[in-house]
């Protein structure tokens, strides 16, 4: 399925040599070409949280509409799943890291492998809660 995109291009020059090629920067990025269009602004609601903005290079970025990509109750129910394992994974990992006695006869390679376990749980948990939190937003939008 192809979805709309809005492509800011700062450079004027390089917007139109862009929109010359529309139809193949279309079908590169699996985008819409009747729905692909080249703007100087950020589109209207770019910062409430209903559009994705991909940066591709400076001065160039794509806007993609949420409404439409995914359904949001869908997605809210998977983020929650996912939350929740990864509430999960990171308690065990506290869980050893607070233990002396696994402290104390570990390894230390596994104990660093614990820790980087952890870390990397509560950067994917603060990940998932952002989009939880927006994904939650946008489906109060639609009900609204």
């Amino acid at each position: 399925r192809k979805i709309p995109a809005s492509m800011l291009v700062e450079d004027v020059t390089l917007q139109k040599e862009l929109s010359k090629e529309s139809a193949v920067v279309a079908l590169l990025s699996r985008v819409d070409p009747a729905q692909l269009e080249f703007i100087q602004e950020p589109p209207m609601g770019a910062d409430d949280g209903t559009w994705v903005q991909l940066v591709v290079g400076d001065g160039v970025a794509v806007y993609l509409p949420l409404v439409g990509l995914a359904d949001p109750a869908k997605e809210v129910a998977r983020l929650e799943k996912q939350a929740g394992k990864l509430e999960k994974d990171l308690a065990a990992c506290t869980s050893r890291l607070s233990s002396t006695k696994f402290l104390e006869k570990a390894p230390e390679p596994v104990v660093e492998k614990v820790r980087a376990e952890k870390q990397e749980a509560e950067e994917k948990l603060k990940a998932v809660s952002v989009r939880l939190a927006l994904m939650k937003e946008l489906l109060e939008k639609q009900v609204a």
